[in-house]
Formats: C-alpha cells, sequence, structure tokens
C-alpha cells in the first residue's frame, strides 16, 4: 500500500537564511547611509557650536585631549561647569577638527557613519536574542528603528553625536555580554564592561543600561536571577566610578539649580499635582509621535507644553495608558512576553530624560527618544501579529508576507518623511523657519528666528535690505514675548536691531526693559552708555560703563568707551588706563589708534607713534 505523501503548509523558518544573513548587513549600512546622505552638505545648526566652532578647547584640536577629561563638556563652549561630562564625544570633535579644521561636511558625515554602524550591529544583535524567529524578524525591527522619522534630530544634529556614541557602545556592551553568556570567554565579558565605561564617557543616558543589560539578559538568556545580578554587579561599579570621576571634575552634577522656565516648561507649574499632569502631556506626545512621528519639531520648551491640572483630557488619558502598560509589563514578566520586554525597555531608556524623576533643561526632545524607540520597532510587528492571530515562529510563508508587506509600507512612509525632514536641518534658517510652523506656541522658536533677521540687520549696508530684515526680527521678537517676556536677552536684541536702523528712543527703551529684568545686564549697560555718548552726554555715559565694568570686569568694550568718554570730554589722561586695560584684553586697530590719539594728546610723540604703527599691524 502506498501511502499518500502528507500536504503541509508552508511555513517560513530560519533555513536557507543563512546566505540572505550574509548580504543583509551590509544592505542596511548602505540603506541607512543613503536615508541620511542627504545631510552630509548640511550646515551648521541650531546647538551645533557647543560641541564645535564656539567651543575653545575643541578649537584647540587634539592638543586639547588632557584638557578635555578634567573638566565638564560645556566649560569650552559657556564656561559653566555643571551636569554634562561627556569627555569621549569632545575628544571625537578635537579629533575631527585636527583632521579637517571647522568643517560641518566631516562632522555630517562621521553622524551619518556612526548611525549606519549602529544599524548594522543592531541587526547582528536582534538575530542573536531573536535566533528562535524567522529572519524577516529582526530585518523588519531593523528597518523600521533605521527610517523611523524621529531619529532626524540625532543624525541630522552634529550635537546630538553623544547620542549615538552613548547608544552605540551600550549596544556593543550588550553584544560582549551575550557573547560571555554563550561562551563563557572572560575577554568577552572585559569588552563589555569597557564598553560600558565609554558609554558613559559619552551621554549620561548610559546610565540606563544598567536597567537595560540585566532586562536583555532576563529576557533572552536561560541566566537564572542570582546569574543576572552577578554579571550586572560589575556594571553598578563602573557606573560608582562614573559618579565619582564626575564628582571630582565638575562643580555639580545636575543642573536642577540652574534650570530656566524658558528651556523647561514644568518650571512654571505652581504646584506638584499641576507639574506632574503636564509631564503627563509630554509622556503621551512621546508614544504619539513614536506611532504617528507626522509633526516634527525641533523645539517642544515654553509654551508648547502649556501648564494643566488633572482636569486635563490628556493628562488623564496618558496616566491611564502608562497604568496600563505597566500592568501589561508586569503580567507578562514571569512569561517573558515580548510586549513585556518592550514596555520595559521602553520606560528604563526613557527614565532619565523624562522628567519624572528630576527635572532636565529640556522640557521634551524627539532626540530623547532615540533608544526608546528601539522598543516601539520591536513591538510593532508582535503587535501587528496579534492583531492578525499570528505565531511569528509558524506562521505560513504567504501570510508572512502580508505582515512584512504591511512593515514594508510603513517603513517607505517613514523614509520619505525622514529624508524630506532631513533637508530641514540644514541651517539655522531652515530650521527655524520650521519651527514658525511646528511649534507656534514655543518661545524660543520666535526669538531664535528673530535672531537670524537680527543678524541680517547687523550685517548688512544695505538699508533696504536692513529696514526689511528689522520689520521681521522686531514682528518676531513680539510675537515671542507675547509668551515670554521675562529673559532680559530678547529685549537686548530688539535693542541692537533699532540702534542698527536708527531708532535710537525705541532702543533705548528696550535696553531699559532688559535692565528692569537684570539690572547688571553689561551688555545692555553698555549699549545704554553708547547712546549717551553719542549724545554727548558723557558723564551718564561713564555711570553706564562703569556699571558694565562692575558686573564684567573683563568687558573689553566698557573699557574702550569708558576711556573714549574721557577723551571726549577733554581729559586724555584719564583716557588712557582704560585704553591701556582695553588693550591688554583684546588688542585692536580701534584701540591701539585711541591710545596714539590720547598720548598725542598729552604731548608724548613717541608713545603716540609707536601706537600708531601697532594699529598699522592691525
Amino acid at each position: 500500500m502506498v501511502k499518500e505523501k502528507q500536504k503541509n503548509k508552508a511555513t517560513v523558518s530560519n533555513s536557507g537564511s543563512t546566505a540572505i544573513s550574509k548580504w543583509l548587513p551590509l544592505l542596511f549600512f548602505f540603506l541607512a547611509f543613503f536615508i541620511y546622505s542627504n545631510t552630509l552638505q548640511h550646515e551648521y545648526a541650531q546647538d551645533d557650536d557647543i560641541y564645535t566652532r564656539k567651543n575653545s578647547f575643541i578649537q584647540k584640536g587634539i592638543s586639547s585631549f588632557p584638557e578635555l577629561v578634567k573638566q565638564g563638556s560645556l566649560v569650552g563652549f559657556d564656561s559653566t561647569n555643571v551636569s554634562d561630562y561627556r569627555p569621549l564625544v569632545l575628544i571625537n570633535f578635537a579629533l575631527e577638527k585636527s583632521l579637517f579644521g571647522n568643517s560641518p561636511k566631516a562632522n555630517h558625515f562621521f553622524n551619518v557613519l556612526l548611525y549606519a554602524l549602529i544599524c548594522t550591529l543592531l541587526f547582528f544583535f536582534l538575530r542573536k536574542i531573536f535566533s528562535n524567529y524567522p529572519i524577516y524578524v529582526p530585518l523588519l525591527i531593523v528597518l523600521l528603528f533605521m527610517l523611523h522619522p524621529l531619529h532626524t534630530e540625532v543624525v541630522a544634529n552634529i550635537k546630538s553625536r553623544d547620542e549615538l556614541l552613548c547608544f552605540l557602545f551600550g549596544l556593543i556592551s550588550l553584544h560582549f555580554i551575550f557573547k560571555y553568556e554563550s561562551s563563557h570567554n572572560l575577554k568577552h565579558a572585559v569588552w563589555s564592561y569597557i564598553s560600558f565605561f565609554l558609554c558613559l564617557l559619552c551621554k549620561e543616558n548610559g546610565f540606563t543600561f544598567l536597567g537595560l543589560i540585566p532586562l536583555l539578559l532576563y529576557f533572552f538568556t536561560p541566566s537564572t536571577f542570582k546569574r543576572i545580578v552577578l554579571l550586572s554587579l560589575p556594571f553598578v561599579a563602573i557606573a560608582g566610578l562614573n559618579l565619582l570621576i564626575r564628582m571630582a571634575v565638575l562643580d555639580s552634577l545636575m543642573l536642577s539649580k540652574n534650570l530656566v522656565l524658558m528651556d523647561n516648561s514644568l518650571i512654571a507649574a505652581t504646584n506638584f499635582s499641576d507639574q506632574l499632569a503636564t509631564n503627563f502631556t509630554m509622556l503621551l506626545k512621546a508614544i504619539t509621535l513614536l506611532f504617528f512621528p507626522i509633526t516634527l519639531s525641533y523645539d517642544y520648551s515654553f509654551n508648547e507644553f502649556p501648564i494643566v491640572s488633572w482636569s486635563s483630557i490628556e493628562a488623564l488619558l496618558s496616566l491611564l495608558l502608562y497604568l496600563g502598560l505597566g500592568m501589561i509589563a508586569i503580567l507578562g514578566l514571569k512569561k517573558k512576553s515580548i510586549f513585556s520586554f518592550a514596555i520595559l525597555f521602553y520606560l528604563i531608556s526613557y527614565s532619565l530624560t523624562s522628567n519624572l524623576f528630576f527635572k532636565i533643561g529640556s522640557s521634551f526632545a524627539e532626540r530623547f527618544l532615540f533608544a526608546p524607540s528601539l522598543a516601539f520597532c520591536i513591538a510593532f510587528p508582535f503587535l501587528l501579529a496579534l492583531i492578525l492571530k499570528l505565531d511569528l515562529k509558524k506562521v505560513s510563508a504567504s501570510i508572512a508576507s502580508k505582515l512584512i508587506a504591511t512593515c514594508l509600507v510603513l517603513c517607505l512612509l517613514f523614509s520619505f518623511k525622514t529624508i524630506s525632514r532631513n533637508a530641514v536641518w540644514k541651517n539655522n534658517s531652515t530650521l527655524f523657519a520650521s519651527g514658525i510652523e511646528t511649534a507656534p506656541n514655543s518661545a524660543r522658536v520666535h526669538f531664535a528666528y528673530a535672531n537670524e533677521f537680527r543678524e541680517k540687520v547687523e550685517g548688512s549696508a544695505d538699508l533696504f535690505v536692513k529696514q526689511e530684515a528689522a520689520k521681521s526680527a522686531i514682528s518676531s521678537y513680539q510675537k515671542g514675548l507675547a509668551i515670554y517676556d521675562k529673559d532680559e536677552r530678547i529685549y537686548y536684541n530688539m535693542g541692537v536691531v533699532y540702534y542698527n536702523i536708527n531708532e535710537i528712543e525705541k532702543a533705548s527703551e528696550v535696553y531699559e526693559k532688559a535692565l528692569k529684568i537684570k539690572p547688571d545686564y553689561p551688555e545692555a549697560l553698555n549699549n545704554m552708555g553708547v547712546i549717551y555718548f553719542n549724545k554727548k552726554e558723557y558723564a551718564t555715559a561713564q555711570s553706564y560703563f562703569k556699571k558694565a565694568i562692575q558686573s564684567n570686569s573683563k568687558y573689553t568694550d566698557a573699557y574702550a568707551n569708558l576711556g573714549a568718554s574721557f577723551h571726549n570730554m577733554g581729559d586724555p589722561k584719564s583716557a588712557i588706563p582704560y585704553f591701556e586695560k582695553a588693550m591688554a584684553l583684546s588688542p585692536s586697530n580701534g584701540i591701539f589708534n585711541n591710545l596714539s590719539m590720547a598720548y598725542g594728546a598729552i604731548g608724548d610723540t613717541a608713545k603716540a607713534s609707536y601706537y600708531a604703527a601697532q594699529a598699522k599691524l592691525y
């Protein structure tokens, strides 16, 4: 009796996928590079200067390496030595400065290169932890992650090199600790611990890997709880060492005392209840953008998230959503549910930047979702399979193709959005103009947009161009002030615009408003002095110049202006010490000429000739 052949449905498995997996990493690398290739010609934008042109230590190149490990990352930019300690990132930029100069193209190239490496390494790692699933599962996860539009800020913004390096070293650490668990080769553990330490030297977000590493070991290895604890202890020790280094280097580990409302809207809350409710509206925004990254913005500062109470539907919905996610995570913990893992990964990786546990220097930012977005990308194919009632380990080839097609459609939509969003980050002009559309309630967006026009006013000799740019600048300043009017810098900048178009009285009015907010504002004091100087009211001008010097003892312009006021009052002898102080701080052609005239006026022809000669050298 001839047996009938059994008719089984073809199922998707890992058999035959080895050949495919060999070329997939290369495909991921080039696809990631291609998606962000339109950023390679971009210029500096937004806060790129923090780590590039305006960081004095970066400008020294590789010679600054010893200095970069001894102080906070912002010392070379604004002299503040709190919160940020990211020496590996600064060393990276200093090396690029030595090799390529101040080249935004080189900086953008390395951002894209690092992102491509991250996506490639991510595929290798996901293949390891999802080894029981068909190859298309890690493939779809990596594609979703690679193409997600939320990542445009991290890749297109040079300053976000810290996010890229931190995540890269964290991923390498995970890779090696998993290799150690499968091989028990001690060198893999050592490399994992070294990579984790390097991760912490890139950004504070690296501390979240203290939770992510044991989480992944629990869900994707057979390791016992005791074993996971023992493996995690060296990571805890390394984190402790990093904190000790930070305590020794920084003046303060926290930014809390220096937070301003303009940066973090939560500071505007008058009580903890409203602050928490508003915080949850931000957390709802985070999840919304993971699923629907349609309207993206480079800025979410005051007042994009107005302070709300628990009567807000959004706040209550967000609280219920997060409580529900927490319940799902807890219930699925014992069974090692993939949704439990994804939720916990999201919550842990977002914990430090969520503003829930301590307040940071920003209300909300898309870069904060860089690592957390991986949780969404992992959960999405499984969520789709759950909706379609599919078992991804046993699904038939025909149904799998539909699942893959659905995910690929989303990937295609993501890629279009990512490429178009990249263009927004070309330079400050394109970025700030986009903010007017995407964040109209942000005071800082309007101020940044106005400053672009202020620079045109200051830089143009064409009267018509100056007038038109001034109109746009003042209009944007006023829109921003309608949202937030407690920042003295805005009034000062408005004063600069008015002064440059010869509206002196209006300039004086806004300078006075700046000084009402901050009476010792040196730049505003100096500029008020200049206004009175030009009116030949020298005594009043001097009072302003002296106050500016009291506020900032190294303010070159104030010394020079004070000297000029004495000279014009017919007292060149009293002017000379101020000119000499200005010369010592910052020698220039104008100061040398002033010294030459002052010495000439008192009959010292030798010094007058000497400084006249020096002036020609400048």
